[in-house]
């Protein structure tokens, strides 16, 4: 899978980059245990999933590590099955990407329901603030934006009468928050050559998603659709220190 452009791509002035360069071990132990070890062959943090999975029973699973956190269906689609050779700017800023945390999941009424719910120690790669934080002397650096997240799906015609493909219908909800530290920490649009197309915006307060998925499948057709919204609140951000409305950043 390699992109190519006329401009740079790179800070070394290459005009081609291969997307995926990475070595990856998984197996299981008994029945009970998985392991998934993922890493980048690149310099700027490399590991990529890192967890153990420990299954108790259908409706309890316990995995703790460095994994997707559960938003967006897109997101948690492993790129070999993506329908498109890259994922969607939905995919790539609103929703979180990995973390390191804890999730509970789990299936439900005869795995017609499916749950996940994590806590997360930041609020996912695609919201990191790489740029330099800049603090006046003896300003303590602030704290992480630890994040909470919940997901639910559902298949409503997994029992139903009927042909298989026709009862592929899958249904589902997911809903973050995190707290944003002051300063420019909002989410920034960037497209996918590296051109910022939406700057990063002065919040403080909570940031909250909410996401919702519709896929059906009933044969060599189908059709997948997903919306999110992020919304950022910029407390104290006015010039009289007033509150603002919410930074919002949606897409579908």
């Amino acid at each position: 899978d390699v992109r190519k452009a006329e401009q740079d791509l790179s800070d070394e002035g290459h005009t081609y980059e291969t997307t995926m360069k990475r070595l990856a071990l998984d197996g299981s132990i008994t029945d009970r245990v998985d392991f998934q070890i993922e890493r980048e062959l690149k310099d700027n943090d490399p590991w990529r999933d890192v967890f153990v999975n420990v299954r108790i029973s259908n409706a309890l699973e316990v995995r703790v590590g460095k994994f997707k956190m559960p938003f967006g269906y897109e997101r948690l689609t492993s790129v070999a099955d993506l329908d498109f050779a890259y994922r969607t700017q939905l995919s790539d800023i609103i929703a979180p990407g990995r973390d390191i945390g804890v999730q509970v999941a789990g299936s439900l009424f005869r795995r017609v329901m499916s749950y996940q719910v994590g806590g997360f120690r930041h609020d996912g790669d695609n919201a990191r603030l790489r740029e330099e934080v800049f603090l006046l002397p003896g300003e303590p650096a602030q704290s992480p934006d630890r994040s909470f997240v919940a997901r639910a799906s559902f298949e409503p015609l997994r029992h139903a009468s009927g042909p298989r493909e026709v009862r592929r219908l899958f249904l589902g909800v997911a809903f973050t928050q995190s707290e944003v530290r002051d300063g420019l920490d909002s989410l920034r649009g960037q497209s996918l050559f590296g051109q910022e197309f939406a700057e990063r915006m002065y919040v403080r307060g909570h940031r909250r998603r909410i996401g919702t998925e519709i896929v059906w499948l009933p044969g060599p057709f189908g059709v997948k659709s997903e919306y999110a919204r992020s919304n950022e609140q910029r407390e104290g951000q006015g010039l009289a220190d007033e509150d603002l409305s919410d930074f919002v950043t949606a897409a579908w």
